[in-house]
């Protein structure tokens, strides 16, 4: 099986999760969001909760990217009526999480309780995700033709930059404020009692923010020594950011009608902006609600694990059908089967919606056999990607490969990975700058880079292979290159 990489998850907690992810790229938005093109198949490849996103030869990804790109350069309303809908669907499915998936008590349910909610959250997926990242995968490099024609009539980098960044907040700008917020009410470098409860209550509204498809959750004392750490700088400081988040939306919008008038932009240059700053928001907002989804469904998870005497991580594994039968018709579960198909599957999902599965040892074969060509076809040599956010820094790397191990990342150091997700954001966090094998404009590591204003490079396709920790580096985000100053 040819196989072409696309992406590269760490931790999928869930079958369900790709299940959902694979049909809501390839089967349902081809008619209202594709535009009637197609993407063709995707191909996941798992391995103990590793994912690899792929396409063989029926995935026509450039071809489609091209064909849709022309479509919405045409029709740039496209973008807004993908958004009116995924807005619309998402209202539906996050009342659907805040009251079954996060508060009902799964322990009182019946078994055909629980089979209900496992289909409502695997529809919820079906309904809502083809409606927001998807889009962002059609439009492609869209961004990069538009920067290149505004660089022609003048605009730096930085303004091009400004001028397709969306104006709300992003869900850990959000959370941020709120911090902010808190710290600023406490008054005094102690921690109040009243504060103590606020911070509770931020936990709670919060925990979930670095989970994504399964990796980790903030816990209490997390928030609570990261307060520590606000409360001992100076007031201030601590107003000056909290203000700047405040007034962070008004101030976007600001710079952008001044770029916008200083340099004549025209209405359909607008309209092709605003496609770019649809598709970042889709991709932030998906983040949120699915990660929430994810993080909340544990609970469900965990009470059909109990139910059929099955470890946690094998029940997230098993597919609807068995699901169905083993909790309504109490079919025996074949153990074997289901610890195979956990140690390596490969999901093939058609334009036509239909999944077929591969697990064991073929399986296995088709997964070592692509890991070892891809790692052959990642040479070392110069390290340059493209600028996902501008500026220079100087550090040690740090390459992680694995989300559960941002716990121990250290201030100042360079943050080097395949693709963040919001499972990496403790790390970014700390992080002096991020360097990653991957990623467009649209992609998690561009977007954090911007909000925390550090130097960040992606799309090097080897950083991971090349650097090592301890590598003493320079990054250049303004050049999109990294030099090595000596090796650990």
């Amino acid at each position: 099986m040819a196989l072409s990489y696309i992406q590269r998850k760490s931790a999928v907690s869930s079958i369900l999760w790709i299940l959902g992810c694979g049909q809501g790229m390839t089967y349902y938005p081809v008619k209202k969001v594709y535009a009637g093109f197609n993407l063709g198949n995707t191909i996941w490849l798992l391995r103990k909760s590793e994912g690899f996103l792929c396409g063989d030869k029926n995935t026509f990804l450039d071809r489609f990217i091209n064909d849709f790109q022309k479509y919405i350069i045409k029709h740039p309303q496209h973008a807004d009526s993908v958004k009116k809908i995924y807005l619309q669907r998402k209202v539906k499915f996050s009342n659907f999480i805040n009251t079954h998936l996060a508060q009902y008590d799964y322990s009182l349910a019946s078994n055909k309780v629980l089979w209900l909610d496992y289909q409502k959250t695997f529809k919820g997926y079906q309904e809502v995700y083809p409606y927001s990242e998807p889009l962002a995968i059609a439009i492609g490099n869209l961004s990069d033709r538009i920067k290149g024609e505004f660089l022609k009539k003048g605009l730096s980098h930085n303004q091009c930059e400004k001028l397709i960044l969306p104006t709300e907040l992003s869900f850990i700008q959000k959370e941020q404020l709120e911090f902010f917020k808190i710290a600023i009410d406490n008054k005094g470098k102690g921690i109040s009692n009243t504060t103590l409860k606020k911070i509770q209550k931020h936990h709670d509204d919060y925990t979930w923010l670095p989970y994504d498809y399964g990796v980790t959750a903030y816990s209490l004392d997390y928030f609570i020594n990261q307060l520590k750490v606000i409360l001992e700088k100076d007031n201030s400081e601590i107003i000056k950011k909290y203000q700047a988040l405040k007034n962070y939306s008004q101030n976007l919008k600001k710079e952008q009608r001044v770029i916008i008038k200083k340099f004549k932009i025209n209405f359909q240059q607008e309209s092709l902006i605003n496609i770019i700053k649809i598709a970042f928001y889709l991709v932030d907002s998906k983040k949120e609600l699915f990660t929430r989804c994810h993080w909340f469904a544990e609970r469900l998870f965990l009470e059909i694990s109990q139910r059929l005497n099955l470890p946690l991580h094998l029940t997230r594994y098993l597919l609807p059908d068995e699901v169905a039968d083993s909790l309504i018709n109490h079919k025996k579960i074949n153990f074997k089967k289901l610890q195979s198909r956990y140690d390596n599957c490969v999901l093939t999902i058609k334009n036509n919606g239909a999944v077929n599965i591969l697990e064991g040892r073929k399986a296995e074969i088709i997964i070592n056999n692509f890991v070892e060509d891809r790692n052959r076809l990642i040479a070392e040599n110069d390290l340059k990607g493209r600028v996902a956010n501008p500026g220079t820094a100087k550090g040690l790397a740090r390459v992680i490969m694995d989300a559960r191990e941002c716990d121990t990342f250290k201030h100042g150091e360079i943050l080097i990975t395949a693709m963040t997700s919001p499972d990496y954001i403790l790390a970014a966090r700390r992080a002096a700058a991020i360097i990653t094998d991957e990623g467009g404009i649209t992609c998690h590591a561009a977007i954090i880079s911007r909000e925390l204003g550090i130097p960040c490079i992606i799309g090097t396709r080897n950083a991971t292979k090349v650097l090592h920790d301890g590598d003493l580096i320079e990054v250049n985000a303004n050049q999109g290159t990294v030099e090595i100053v000596s090796k650990a």
